[in-house]
């Protein structure tokens, strides 16, 4: 059975506004390098089906805290 990833609708307001912020136009709109993968797709969407399919994530994406608002931290520990 294949995953479906729904997304709520406060993510999608948060995902409006990074979209438009220049700091993450890496992230939605530059390639990956052949090397990681080789179907010239976005890191966001290849996290995206990694998460889908239980890929493991590459180490090209190196794990890190999470630092933000401790409301924040607390939605994403539930």
């Amino acid at each position: 059975m294949a995953k479906i990833i729904s997304y709520t609708h406060r993510f999608q307001k948060q995902y409006r506004k990074k979209i438009r912020d220049p700091r993450w136009k890496h992230i939605f709109e530059t390639q990956l390098p052949p090397e990681i993968d080789g179907s010239k797709r976005t890191p966001f969407d290849f996290i995206t089906d990694c998460l889908i399919n239980d890929d493991p994530i590459p180490r090209y994406f190196y794990p890190h805290a999470l630092n933000g608002v401790s409301n924040i931290v607390q939605q994403i520990k539930r």
